[in-house]
């Protein structure tokens, strides 16, 4: 991260969503969710769908940079930090994310 940091320009973006629609479809499926799953329907699945779905209409924006070279990504990977009960933190990759629940 430091090498990134030192190399690259990082820059960040704030819009205000209306997110009621998602809310109430969450709140309308997590009963059948939790029964189905045994988990409860949280927003990370939503909003990583949305991510996935964006990389896949905007490719410019999967991308990576080395050195003075842009490389596209061709497959959408989509990594989520999760924290392990002992503390650590793993960031499981869900390779080709695009295509998964369509």
């Amino acid at each position: 991260m430091v090498e990134s940091v030192q190399t690259s320009a990082h820059v960040q973006s704030f819009i205000e969503a209306d997110v009621t629609n998602i809310w109430n479809w969450r709140k309308k499926m997590k009963g059948e969710f939790m029964k189905r799953e045994g988990e409860n329907l949280t927003f990370t699945p939503i909003f990583m769908e949305a991510v996935a779905k964006a990389l896949r209409d905007f490719p410019m924006m999967n991308i990576s940079l080395q050195g003075d070279t842009i490389i596209k990504k061709k497959n959408i990977n989509l990594g989520m930090a999760a924290a392990l009960p002992s503390g650590n933190l793993i960031v499981p990759v869900i390779k080709n994310a695009d295509q998964l629940n369509r």
